[in-house]
């Protein structure tokens, strides 16, 4: 399938996520759509090769293509799906991600295991907030 196909079923599966996040679609209806464009997408042949050199640079400097992308919501977010298998977010801070296979090497060696200053200072709030007593 070529890069086009691909990126036709992907921005599908965008498309599909926003229905179901805005209400406009049931549970049931959209996982037989999302299980229906997985398929075929797994169906389809490899995604080019990764430019490994290019993705190092990108990274190493991503706060700057960050900034540069910063009124380009779509080129941000197709650069998060490129990555990323999986992003957490926390009152919409990142507080995790899963990068996909081919960068997992890249964000392996960040800080040689130690959490970032801003995550150790993070207080964890309640998950079921009371009143005072």
């Amino acid at each position: 399938m070529p890069a086009r196909e691909r990126a036709a079923i992907t921005k599908r599966f965008e498309r599909l996520r926003d229905l179901y996040e805005l209400g406009d679609i049931d549970r049931a209806d959209y996982m037989t759509r999302r299980d229906s464009l997985q398929r075929q997408l797994q169906q389809a042949s490899p995604p080019e090769l990764i430019d490994l050199t290019a993705a190092r640079r990108l990274l190493e400097d991503f706060a700057t293509f960050w900034n540069d992308a910063a009124d380009d919501n779509d080129a941000r977010r197709q650069l998060i799906a490129f990555l990323f298998e999986a992003v957490w977010l926390d009152d919409n801070h990142v507080i995790a991600v899963q990068p996909k296979k081919a960068f997992a090497p890249f964000f392996a060696s960040g800080h040689g295991g130690k959490k970032s200053a801003r995550l150790e200072e993070r207080e964890r709030r309640d998950s079921n907030p009371r009143p005072p007593a």
